[in-house]
């Protein structure tokens, strides 16, 4: 090998190197502002990110909307309304968040619960919640205690809110009847469903498919709030992880001109 072929190798190898670190410039950016403080391989924490953080209401605020959300011992289709669910007759319920909101929309107070049913929770409902029979009987609560604390503070709010609102709804009621309960307010209440709001709003917005009914809470996150596909978020109990990603896309909703309670 000359002396020229060596210079031309040291040449082609400097090329190389250039090219490869600009390459991967271009596919590993590093966002600066808060709103994009994260990298596209990142995951955000429903604990920890500081982006997932919801402001708070000053002690003794009002509260206006209540956001919640449910999982159940058994995997079950959020289509389901509270007529098919009546023909089930043990309880549903395995652990029941909800976050209280101020006019402003500030969390005035959050309510995590896992209830002791005394139902096992099925492998199935177990792969996508992550719950299992033993960790509820660990650090589960008697439902009914559960239950009526809800409803007293589901008494002092005007709407209610939640994606795929009418599944929890209906979850709600069935629990609610088996265990004795008056589910009266679970009706009176102005509703918020951030599954529909958010795709109407994605149609008016984004011409998304005007025949789409429905779309996941993280897949509405993403969009509403980083205008990306489904991020990775990282959580400890999903009924959290869902009131918070559902009270971030109704305060994004809510204060569009064109979004509206659905009743």
């Amino acid at each position: 090998m000359t002396w020229v072929d060596l210079l031309l190798l040291l040449i082609l190898a400097g090329g190389i190197t250039t090219f490869g670190r600009k390459r991967l410039r271009k596919h590993n950016p590093v966002y600066k502002g808060v709103e994009r403080d994260f990298a596209s391989h990142c995951a955000l924490s429903i604990e920890e990110s500081p982006l997932l953080q919801l402001s708070t209401a000053p002690e003794g605020d009002t509260p206006r909307y209540l956001v919640v959300d449910t999982e159940t011992v058994c995997y079950l289709h959020d289509t389901l309304d509270e007529t098919q669910l009546s023909a089930i007759d043990t309880p549903l319920l395995a652990s029941l968040s909800w976050l209280l909101l101020d006019e402003e929309l500030r969390v005035v107070r959050s309510e995590d619960h896992l209830l002791l049913s005394g139902m096992p929770i099925t492998s199935e409902a177990t792969d996508y919640h992550q719950l299992t029979t033993e960790f509820v009987a660990g650090h589960g609560e008697p439902p009914q205690a559960v239950l009526e604390l809800f409803l007293r503070d589901l008494e002092t709010t005007q709407m209610i809110v939640g994606h795929s609102l009418a599944f929890h709804l209906a979850v709600l009621a069935h629990d609610l009847q088996h265990y004795q309960l008056p589910s009266e307010s679970l009706r009176s209440k102005r509703s918020f469903c951030t599954m529909r709001q958010g795709i109407n709003y994605l149609i008016l917005h984004y011409q998304a498919d005007p025949l789409q009914t429905r779309i996941s809470l993280e897949t509405l996150y993403s969009k509403l709030l980083w205008g990306r596909e489904d991020l990775e978020i990282i959580y400890q109990l999903k009924s959290r992880h869902d009131v918070v990603l559902a009270t971030h896309c109704f305060i994004k909703l809510y204060k569009d001109p064109t979004s509206a309670a659905d009743s």
